[in-house]
């Protein structure tokens, strides 16, 4: 194999690469990264199994076809620190010269022919998703998982397809949950529910970060791939099947109703969360609304390093209602992405607080209200 590129170019895809090997294996051969030149195109390969990418290497001109593998974390250390324009790669014989201007580097290849093939895809159903819709509401989904979970719903995202052009990303760790639909879908005619490895999407979207245009996601049996301009993803579906989430949505309407700037009620959390200094629990704040005044109170409970108490200009709407005591950390998390005003529906002392962007129907979270000694007395007033 002998093929000249940008090394620029070659940095980036082997950055990419370096992301989806394996931290630790039995396998060594997973350690390596394929590179592979075939039908004038040069390619760089690298998984642990459960997740991969295949990434084209733009520009690129292959004088001579072939494959080679190299110890992943010396290469990608070496194409770091090259400077000049161009690096031509030369694999022969098992040895892997690498040049780059004046420098030089050689390597001793690893066998490409015991490297695990990643799957094919002879059936499958297909997604065409806008990567500009897709990538921002991933991210808004991966703080409502578990990763390090027993279940395997708590560590995925489920991808729910069940009408005509809608994708319906949804995500539990069990105290809370968010119902993300992603705009400008095409599913021609697919229906189906599949488990994604919310690990695995994490990595795919940092290598996607600030990418454009389509792509086509492919679900197969055990795999789904995810198919760009630059390349592809792989990730090994999780088995078991998902709550029925949708049972634990209210589907009457909130008895109270709170319309509140997201960037002001971001901040007063994160404010409150200041007070958790070295505690491993993350700070209670009651939620008060009251009708008459228009504000909503946002006060923390029983915090060890302090209290913090704050008036929020607000629109009630219902009544004053009652006072709802919630985890910090998980009211922030559903107000992630929120860039203008957020609709707060309050039901009851010890039932979930939806949270709603105002004007939009795609985005929806339940967020699980804490059981503290106040919330008794509130159960009571309501």
């Amino acid at each position: 194999m002998q093929i000249v590129c940008k090394t620029r170019e070659l940095r980036e895809a082997v950055g990419f690469a370096k992301k989806m090997l394996p931290k630790a294996t039995t396998l060594p051969v997973l350690e390596g990264i394929m590179l592979e030149a075939q039908g004038g195109e040069f390619r760089i390969m690298a998984h642990d199994l459960e997740c991969g990418v295949i990434l084209k290497v733009s520009g690129a001109r292959v004088e001579k076809e072939g494959r080679a593998l190299v110890p992943g974390k010396a290469f990608s250390l070496l194409v770091e620190k090259f400077t000049a324009e161009e690096t031509a790669i030369d694999a022969s014989d098992g040895n892997v010269t690498i040049q780059c201007g004046s420098s030089r580097a050689e390597l001793t290849g690893m066998d490409p022919d015991l490297y695990p093939e990643l799957p094919s895809q002879q059936e499958y159903r297909e997604v065409v998703v806008v990567l500009e819709e897709l990538l921002p509401a991933l991210r808004e989904t991966f703080s409502f998982t578990n990763p390090s979970g027993w279940e395997a719903y708590v560590r995925s995202v489920l991808w729910e397809v069940e009408e005509e052009d809608v994708l319906n990303l949804v995500a539990t760790d069990t105290h809370r949950l968010v119902v993300r639909r992603v705009p400008g879908v095409k599913t021609g005619g697919t229906r189906g529910a599949w488990l994604l490895p919310v690990a695995g999407l994490a990595r795919m979207a940092g290598v996607l970060s600030g990418s454009t245009g389509h792509a086509a996601v492919r679900f197969s049996e055990n795999f789904a791939r995810i198919i760009t301009a630059g390349g592809a993803f792989y990730m090994r579906l999780l088995s078991g099947s998902y709550p029925p989430y949708r049972q634990v949505i209210p589907r009457e309407d909130a008895p109270v109703s709170v319309v509140v700037d997201a960037g002001v009620l971001r901040s007063a959390l994160e404010r409150a969360r200041v007070l958790k200094q070295g505690s491993k629990d993350d700070p209670v704040v009651m939620i008060a609304p009251v009708a008459g005044a228009d504000v909503l109170t946002v006060k923390t409970v029983r915090c060890e390093y302090g209290a913090l108490e704050e008036v929020l200009e607000a629109e009630v709407r219902g009544g004053s209602g009652f006072p709802v005591y919630l985890n910090s950390k998980y009211l922030l998390s559903a107000l992630r992405g929120a860039s203008d005003r957020v609709v707060l529906d309050i039901y009851a002392p010890l039932k979930p607080v939806v949270v709603r962007r105002a004007g939009s129907e795609d985005y929806l979270a339940l967020v699980l209200p804490v059981r503290v000694p106040e919330t008794e007395a509130a159960e009571k007033c309501a």
